[in-house]
């Protein structure tokens, strides 16, 4: 069974918090209304259901685990931002870079599902090592970098 879970940044501090989503119009305890939540920690116990860790999160920080990991055993959101790891000096400057996210068909390809066809292309690049697609033989050979939300820098003269 494949784990399904969710992270996002708290509106209250700006970390991350990781669990299952929950979408809610409904103010809670008196607190502003947020659209989108994420559990921490929840129990049952004899049909009684409680919230033990239940943050508001900013609404575009939402990302579903894709399931993968990289190269360093770190799970991969949607939203990261991906890259082969520099083999020299000059691939640390010079790179491309890959941003996760879901795709929901657009008929000129028909894909559906987890994507990372948005290629960054970081200092003097003229062509790129490899242009991956989103399969667990390529993420598992790339790093994690950083993420269109705390990284935005790393989206700069890329192609979005």
């Amino acid at each position: 069974m494949r784990t399904i879970k969710f992270r996002g940044k708290r509106c209250d501090n700006g970390e991350w918090v990781y669990g299952h989503y929950l979408e809610s119009t409904k103010t809670w305890h008196g607190c502003h209304p947020h659209k989108a939540w994420i559990l921490t920690d929840a129990m049952t116990n004899g049909g009684f259901f409680a919230l033990l860790g239940r943050h508001a999160v900013i609404n575009e920080s939402v990302g579903q685990f894709t399931g993968l990991y990289d190269k360093n055993g770190e799970e991969v959101y949607e939203g990261d931002i991906l890259r082969y790891p520099a083999e020299d000096k000059f691939d640390e400057e010079n790179f491309v870079s890959f941003e996760v996210f879901w795709h929901d068909n657009d008929c000129a390809y028909n894909h559906v599902g987890w994507q990372m066809n948005r290629h960054h292309f970081h200092g003097n690049i003229c062509g790129t090592r490899d242009i991956s697609t989103f399969l667990p033989k390529y993420t598992k050979k790339m790093v994690v970098i950083g993420n269109i939300h705390d990284n935005p820098e790393l989206l700069k003269g890329g192609e979005k």
